[in-house]
Formats: structure tokens, C-alpha cells, sequence
């Protein structure tokens, strides 16, 4: 930690003072923030946590940097999802690689993500979504030894999902 000329830590976070009140509010981590195509920043650990909301949602890693949008990978809870399918009339009683890769189900998972986030900006909102049929994990190095997701290994190692999800260099 390094103190500036002003008297400021330098901690890596994004924060903003409310000068009546002398309030010091935290609003994201350096390192969790990305820019979208249209110079727009992403604070990806307040989309993550507000999709994690979802019953349906087990992990989720927001995507989109240089992108027009943003979307979300997301590893559902398989057994929260088959509930919700049955309930909306679609065959859950398959293997969890199928249930992932089915177009009506991201559909159905998509429609809920982009209801969760109908209240952010417009560039914030969740409009595409991929579904992953395993978790993230430490022994693919997707994940630190603390559980916490690594976005560039994220980024390769589901590199050709990302490319069709947003199409065309979207």
C-alpha cells in the first residue's frame, strides 16, 4: 500500500466520498472492472453477486471485455434447473451435458438472467448466456487455492464458446 501526495492509499479500489458526510464508498476491486467496446466499465463482482441470487446459478463469471455487451458464463445448480424445467414443461431427465447445451434451456436460463439485471443500465444488463456442464476448479486452474475464479484462464479455456456466443467478433 502506497500513500499518494495527498494523503490516499493506493489499494486497487474504486471508491467515491460523499463530501457532506465525509463517507468513504466502496463501488469495485481494480481488478474485477473491465471495458466493454463502447468505453462503458463493468463492475463484474456486483453483476456476479446479483445473478447469484438465482437458485438456478451455482457459479457464474460475467464476460465481455472489448465486447458490446456483456454475458454470462454460468455452471447451474443442475438440480435446481431440473425442477425449473419440469416446471416449464421441458425434459430435464437427461445428463447434465445435454441439459447445458440445449438452445430452449439457455433460452429459459437467459430470460431469467436478463430479468435479474432489467434494472441496470442497459449496457449492464445480461442479455446472452453460455452454460457450463462442470464446476470451475482449482486442478483446471480456473480457480485460486482460495476459490476465486481466474477470468483470463476463464477466457481460454472456453474461448470458442465466448466466440459463438457474441458472434461474429461481437
Amino acid at each position: 500500500v502506497v500513500l499518494t501526495e495527498v494523503g490516499w492509499y493506493k489499494t486497487g479500489d474504486f471508491v467515491y466520498l460523499v463530501e457532506k458526510s465525509g463517507h468513504l464508498f466502496l463501488t469495485a476491486r481494480k481488478k474485477d472492472l473491465f471495458k466493454l467496446s463502447n468505453s462503458k466499465y463493468i463492475a463484474t463482482q456486483q453483476l456476479e453477486s446479483l445473478l447469484k441470487q438465482s437458485a438456478l446459478v451455482s457459479q457464474v463469471i460475467i464476460v465481455g471485455a472489448g465486447r458490446k455487451q456483456v454475458a454470462a458464463l454460468i455452471v447451474p445448480d443442475i438440480e435446481s434447473l431440473k425442477i425449473f424445467l419440469t416446471e416449464k414443461g421441458v425434459d430435464a431427465n437427461r445428463k447434465r451435458e445435454d441439459i447445458c447445451s440445449d438452445a430452449r434451456v439457455i433460452k429459459l436460463v437467459q430470460r431469467e438472467m436478463s430479468d435479474l439485471t432489467a434494472d441496470l443500465n442497459e449496457y449492464e444488463r445480461v442479455k446472452k448466456v453460455g452454460l457450463l456442464p462442470r464446476e470451475f476448479s482449482i486442478e483446471r486452474g480456473e480457480m485460486t487455492p482460495t476459490l476465486k475464479i481466474k477470468r483470463g484462464v476463464i477466457d481460454k479455456n472456453y474461448g470458442d464458446l465466448l466466440d459463438k456466443l457474441f458472434g461474429d467478433g461481437d
